[in-house]
């Protein structure tokens, strides 16, 4: 159960992130997180592509995880979304309670400002409801305007249950613009 830690020895928060595969935008990320004071931890580098979901495929009527032709998404697999949050999961049992946590993108985020602030302004804004409800800190999500598994063209197909999907769709299921 250890404490944070950073370039200066105790850090404001745990830094994580997901990567199933390596690229160079995390070193990027690994760098920023420096700079503000922290330490990043990648966790699925070594493991998360051949991990499973406890439950199965992500598809159950038999077409496995791997994204097939035609279909919208933006990455090979798309178990890879649900396998973040395990992963993460895991490592949180690691941590001593209310320990604060910051998990982020592996190839997109920089951070820009310390963790310090970070947390500052999370204690502020969160402070309130962890004293109303006994100690229990809030978890804070931040996330971006898209409606995942759902791909962000902005509809999916719905094939008939129990088809082998390489058929027309029944009909397209438009996603709302506010999802």
């Amino acid at each position: 159960r250890d404490l944070p830690q950073g370039p200066s020895g105790e850090a404001a928060a745990h830094v994580f992130a997901f990567a199933d595969q390596f690229n160079e935008m995390m070193c990027h990320l690994a760098r920023s997180v420096e700079a503000a004071g922290g330490w990043l931890q990648v966790l699925g580098l070594r493991d998360g592509r051949s991990s499973r979901l406890p439950w199965g495929d992500v598809d159950p009527m038999g077409g496995g995880s791997a994204t097939q032709p035609g279909e919208p998404w933006h990455f090979e697999d798309k178990s890879v979304m649900l396998k973040k949050h395990l992963f993460l999961s895991r490592a949180l049992r690691q941590l001593p309670p209310n320990a604060t946590v910051v998990f982020v993108d592996a190839f997109d985020v920089l951070f820009q400002r310390p963790l310090s602030e970070l947390v500052e302004v999370y204690r502020r804004i969160a402070g309130p409801t962890a004293e109303a409800s006994g100690g229990h800190w809030p978890v804070i999500y931040g996330g971006e305007l898209n409606c995942w598994p759902f791909p962000h063209s902005g509809s999916v197909p719905v094939h008939a249950r129990g088809s082998d999907k390489r058929g027309p769709p029944l009909r397209r299921h438009e996603i709302p613009k506010d999802a």
